[in-house]
Formats: C-alpha cells, structure tokens, sequence
C-alpha cells in the first residue's frame, strides 16, 4: 500500500499557463524519489500542495496519503523552520511537540547532534549559524522526529561537500530502514546512491557553463590581505559551512558603490510585484522573468527569486558586485545565463566577488581563489586552487 498517491489533472497559478498536467505519482515505504525539473517547472508548489501547505497555486486532481504515513517537511528556505534560540531547542522542539518520553528525548539529541555534525554547537543560537549549518539544524530536527515520509525541498543546497557526502550517507540509511524519501534537487548529486528513482517535470537542456574571462585595469576596487581587486576582474571564496564566508562579503560590502546579493533572496524582496522590485522590463525580460511582472516575488521559485535579487542589483550599476551562493536554485540554463550576464557586467568594468559550495559554477568564478578557515584566508591562489579543494574532499567538478 503506497504511503502517498497522487493524481493531478492540473497545478498552476491563475492567469497562468499550468505548470502540470495530468501528474501521477506514488511513494511507498523505501522509495527515494528524485524530483527534477527546470528553475519554475513547478517542483516546490508541488512539494508545498503534498505537504498541505498554503499556496496560491490552484490544484485540480487529488493527493492521498495513507493512514500510517508520518510525514516530515524541509522547506527550501531554512529559516522558516528554526523557532527556537538555541540548537539543541530546536531539535528538542518536534520531539516535545510528539510527546516524546525524555529518556528517548535526549537519546535520540545525542544522536542528532552527532550525525549532523553539531556537537559542537549545541547551546549556540541558531540565528549566528551559516546558511549550511542551519540546513543541517533543520535536516537534524526533522530526522530526530522519526517520520516515516521525508519530503525535502534542495537539502543540499547550501551544504559543503563533506556534509553533502554525509547527509547521503545518511538519507541511504534511511531508506533501507523502509524511510520513503521525496527529494527535489537540481544538483546531480543522486547518482552517487543506487536505486533512485527520477521523476522529471520537464525536460531542461544542461549546457557548457561559460568561464568568466576578465577585462582588468589598474584601478583598484578592493585590496585587503590576500586580495587585490581591480576593476573587471572577478574572485571566488571557498571553504567549509561556518568558515566565514558570508561574515567577509557582508564586511566588504561595506562603502559607498558596493551591492551584496544576500544567500537567502527572501530578505531583499520587500515589494508586492516583481516588476517594483526590478522595474526595467529589459532585466526581467534578460533573467527569464518576462510574464510574470504582476507576481508577487515570494510566489516565485527559489531560483527565480534568487535570478530577481542579481538583476535588482546588476541594474544599480555597482563597481563592485558580492554574491553569496549565487546558483542556489538555478538550473544548468539558468545558470549560464547568470554567467552571461555577469561577464557583461564584468566586461564593463565592474568588480566581482562570489562565495560558493557550487563547485562546478564555482569553478567559472575562480580567476583568483582565497580559501577560508574559521574566519581566516588560509590559502590563495588560482583556478587550481578549486581542483584542489575538490580532490582534497573527493568532489566533483
């Protein structure tokens, strides 16, 4: 008996064309379903509609799920799951809220903290967490709660390399305990695990991701330590979740010409229709956002949303331009178009900083390289230096 049978005759926005049409689709105990599909096919709407969650979307068709099933959540936006001050608060939280004995309460936190790789941080306040480690915070909660059915919205998506290497680890343990897994992901990070099964929305081209070529001249933009950076030409950070990527960028980004695109888009949308946030026609029309002028921004797809946030500040015209995972989100299409327009804005003399986990984007990126380690550059160098990281954590370019 499946835990959960869907049949959907169509999935859309009003005034829009559907995204699905006649979707079928089931999940039973030690399935791991892979959910792939263009940036806005529609994968976390339907993630949202199976999970009952409100959305805006309409749905035709019906989504049944068995008695037995115990359903667990990962939203593509972390911190809509962290409630509580501290890490071991949060995991405690679904526990409590199932009436879990203390004894299997503070079992199964060990464990947890553990298996995530949060030991360390179990009395800090979630909100001074990396992007990465609230991910794992939250993938830690959830895991503590012993749902039968997990369905996880790009779970990898701002995770390092170990930690990834270690979540599927993990997710593969799962499933052969009979756990039912629904996955949506644009990384191809399911063929390192037998037995997938994938489930396409649409079909999407995956075309050569175009390296960054620079067009520097001698006037300097930023030089600090390590780094010199002139006009037209570009740098990538790299390092572990919490090394202090995101803390440098932020600390850059500071005077007068300077725009950070923030990892979560969420917190610099703060209008009611896409075209206020990007009023140009011309932009939206270049970040595949043409037609959907009249949406509300948190409508949009992760991906959309991040493309929406990089154009809303490519059209102020910075002279130097900081992008915190920037390909969160994006499909191989979307993602060369991000680089088009970057080696535009590059072309024309602006200045360039991305961090990434993303290596294979990171890799287009890195005409100079600092690698951090808990708040410090520890190396620097060239393009090499991603090869490197990548061998040195058994990565794929």
């Amino acid at each position: 008996m499946p835990l959960l049978e869907v049949q959907l005759e169509s999935l859309g926005y009003p005034d829009e064309a559907p995204l699905l049409t006649d979707f079928r689709m089931t999940l039973e105990a030690g399935d791991w379903v892979w959910l792939s599909g263009p940036t806005g096919s529609g994968k976390s709407t339907l993630l949202s509609v199976l999970a009952g969650l409100p959305t805006s979307a309409r749905v035709a068709g019906q989504v049944d799920w068995h008695e037995q099933a115990q359903p667990g959540v990962l939203l593509q936006n972390v911190e809509w799951h962290l409630l509580m001050d501290s890490v071991e608060d949060e995991i405690a939280f679904g526990m409590e809220s199932l009436a879990f004995a203390p004894p299997r309460m503070s079992e199964r936190m060990d464990k947890a903290l553990a298996l995530f790789g949060l030991e360390g941080l179990r009395e800090r306040s979630s909100r001074c967490l990396s992007s990465g480690e609230k991910q794992r915070l939250a993938l830690a909660a959830l895991w503590a709660m012993e749902r039968n059915c997990l369905l996880l919205d790009e779970p990898f998506a701002y995770l390092d390399g170990p930690a990834t290497e270690q979540t599927l680890q993990l997710l593969r343990r799962l499933r052969d305990q009979g756990v039912a897994l629904l996955v949506i992901e644009h990384a191809d990070v399911h063929s390192r695990v037998e037995g997938v099964r994938r489930v396409a929305l649409a079909a999407g081209p995956s075309p050569q991701l175009p390296v960054l070529q620079e067009f520097g001249t001698s006037e300097v933009l930023l030089e600090e330590g390590d780094l010199r950076l002139c006009q037209g030409q570009c740098a990538l950070l790299l390092g572990a979740n919490g090394a202090g990527k995101t803390t440098l960028l932020k600390r850059w980004a500071q005077g007068p010409g300077r725009r950070m695109v923030l990892q979560h888009p969420d917190r610099q949308l703060l209008l009611s229709q896409v075209q206020q946030e990007v009023p140009d026609s011309l932009w939206l029309e270049r970040a595949g956002l043409a037609g959907l002028e009249k949406r509300h921004p948190l409508s949009l797809s992760l991906g959309q949303r991040r493309f929406l946030t990089v154009v809303q500040a490519l059209a102020q015209q910075p002279r130097l331009l900081l992008l915190d995972e920037p390909s969160i989100g994006l499909d191989p299409t979307r993602q060369a178009r991000l680089l088009d327009l970057l080696q535009d804005y590059v072309r024309a003399g602006g200045g360039l900083i991305c961090a990434s986990h993303d290596l294979p984007f990171a890799s287009c990126c890195a005409q100079r390289v600092l690698r951090l380690e808990q708040g410090r550059v520890v190396a620097s160098g060239g393009p090499e230096m991603v090869e490197e990281y990548a061998r040195a954590f058994d990565l794929s370019l």
